[in-house]
């Protein structure tokens, strides 16, 4: 997903509109560029280095009463100035910047006359320039050939106080700044004291010009309500940290305190009742990445607590993989932090054609996931900037395991699970932070290391190896504990690091087994445990005793430990390379 900020109406100064596109700037870092109209005369600048080289090449004090934004992910074309946004028709009748995939661009290419481009949002400009696109209803109509999903915000040289936007499957939201409109991709864009706005639903278009905004669905005009923001209320800043990574691993206890007192606050499970618990016979868990994980996580909570039928599926196989759905008595729980995963939401129209019940497990109450699903079970996790995923992985389990939990006490259990997620917040950070450091630091040229457990260790163990890859680049693989014998042993040399998880007590001998079999061969081995009779050279304690719950105390100090390494090797973990925060396209 890239990351889309305008503004039109009175002049306004271009650093602020700027201001406003640093906020997305995790969205999308490949390159950034923006278009200035001032006295009629319009300036692109543009750079692939770095947005704050871009922000130094535009003059203190200028001012604008039109200027489009855009931070881009590259998904068609490399990363050069000729591809980065906003792009111009050859004529530089149209301007635009344009989130999403154009499925049909390379028909649409065909048919142009001047179709030397790249990118699919060059030649969606250059297309609007050909079919000579002069006002809203033509742009409308020319959008009918459009296939693919997209947030497109445009204006034509030839009506420099109108603004043409576009929307399917790719968010966009309009609000009102003082005397401007403010079109941005992610309402984060916005004043915190902007309570309402504008969003676009898909096949809609809006029409901003002479200070008034229309809008219409397939050419027919209509009217829409403002929407209330659910914004976080967290400054968006790294604070005394030097990354929003590590700054949003300590806001771990933080975020859960606040999950649970928002649960209390509004009731959020009293409608999952013994009713709602009867209606269904199965719970299917749909994710993404580190969603299919907390997918996986819920799996096994739903298997401990419950003892009814539960399976996950990743949204992108499930999609496409024309599925056998049992009957409308199936749950389905969507897992997005974002809430605008495209391939979540591709899964979600399949349960709904079934006419399944259906839930998003999301940290964005604004999202596409939460309007279309019949029950949101909100993260609460706060803004959550960093790439890989910190607290929003424990509060998703958190919240799936108070959402569990309850229909447990449904059947006559008497689980205090406000109470459980407290002591998570009160304890999840005691472990040895000076320790981990250390670690770092000897481990920092290591490569390929291995990720084991068992049961709901190994869980943790694919969330971890995940961590390790997204911001280490290190070639990390997890595996079952009890897999070593049938063929990853054969990975194991000296000083291969082999993080083991032992959380169970049930379980962690069996684990340990496996792992001292590659220890003997040569593995340096971490293990991360709450267990305190094992006290290997480099254990890493944590302090829950709780094995449904431990697993959200492992990850933290591995996300901590996979941090440090980035640093050790001058990676910035902010910003792993071509990966965004939130994927809007298949």
């Amino acid at each position: 997903m890239s990351g889309i900020v305008a503004v039109i109406g009175k002049k306004t100064k271009v650093r602020g509109v700027f201001n406003k596109l640093k906020k997305l700037e995790y969205l999308g870092y490949d390159s950034t560029g923006i278009a200035v109209l001032d006295d009629n005369k319009l300036s692109l600048y543009k750079d692939i280095t770095s947005m704050y080289n871009l922000e130094k090449k535009l003059p203190e004090l200028l001012e604008s009463n039109l200027v489009i934004a855009h931070m881009r992910w590259a998904t068609h074309g490399k990363v050069c100035l000729e591809n980065t946004h906003p792009h111009q028709s050859k004529n530089k009748i149209w301007t635009l910047v344009h989130n999403g995939i154009i499925e049909n661009y390379e028909e649409l290419k065909k048919s142009l006359v001047e179709n030397n481009y790249d990118t699919d949002s060059a030649v969606l400009a250059e297309y609007l320039e050909e079919n000579n696109v002069n006002d809203i209803h033509d742009f409308i109509n020319t959008f009918s050939n459009i296939v693919g999903n997209y947030s497109v915000v445009a204006f034509n040289k030839n009506k420099l106080n109108e603004l043409f936007i576009a929307k399917n499957k790719n968010p966009i939201y309009i609000a009102k700044e003082e005397d401007n409109f403010v079109i941005v991709s992610n309402p984060l864009s916005l004043e915190n004291d902007t309570k309402y706005c504008y969003e676009l639903l898909d096949n809609e278009f809006a029409h901003i010009h002479n200070g008034e905004i229309n809008f219409y669905y397939q050419n027919e005009e209509i009217k829409k309500n403002l929407i209330e923001l659910s914004k976080e209320t967290e400054n968006i800043s790294t604070g005394e940290f030097k990354h929003f990574m590590i700054k949003e691993i300590f806001e771990t206890p933080q975020a859960l305190k606040r999950q649970v007192e928002y649960y209390k606050k509004y009731k959020i499970l009293d409608k999952f009742n013994s009713e709602f618990f009867n209606s269904f016979d199965e719970i299917i868990f749909v994710g993404c990445g580190t969603a299919y994980h907390v997918a996986l996580m819920g799996v096994k909570l739903v298997t401990k607590l419950l003892k009814i039928r539960s399976r996950t599926e990743i949204s992108s196989e499930f999609a496409y993989s024309k599925p056998v759905l049992a009957n409308s008595k199936s749950l389905f729980v969507f897992v997005s932090q974002s809430g605008e995963t495209a391939d979540t939401l591709s899964a979600l129209e399949i349960a709904k054609s079934n006419k399944a019940k259906t839930i998003a497990l999301t940290n964005v109450l604004n999202s596409s996931l939460s309007k279309k699903v019949n029950y949101v079970l909100p993260v609460c996790a706060g803004a959550e900037i960093a790439v890989a995923s910190t607290k929003a992985y424990v509060c998703q389990i958190s919240a799936l395991y108070m959402f569990l939990a309850n229909f447990k006490n449904l059947l006559g259990d008497n689980i205090d699970f406000y109470k459980d997620i407290l002591r998570i917040s009160e304890n999840i950070m005691n472990f040895d932070k000076k320790k981990i450091k250390t670690l770092a630091k000897n481990l920092k040229n290591a490569q390929n290391p291995i990720f084991i457990g068992k049961d709901l260790d190994y869980i943790t163990a694919i969330e971890a190896s995940l961590k390790f890859k997204e911001v280490t680049y290190k070639n990390a693989t997890s595996y079952a504990s009890g897999e070593l014998k049938h063929g990853f042993i054969a990975l194991v040399e000296k000083d291969l690091p082999i993080f083991v998880f032992c959380t169970q007590r049930e379980l962690y001998q069996k684990t340990l087994n496996s792992s001292n079999e590659a220890k003997v061969r040569g593995a340096k081995q971490i293990i991360i445990t709450n267990i305190k009779n094992i006290n290997d050279e480099d254990t890493i304690f944590i302090s829950e005793d709780d094995e449904l719950l431990a697993g959200m105390f492992a990850i933290v100090p591995i996300q901590l430990l996979a941090y440090y390494i980035a640093l050790e090797n001058g990676l910035n973990p902010d910003k792993p390379r071509y990966l965004t925060k939130s994927v809007t396209v298949e």
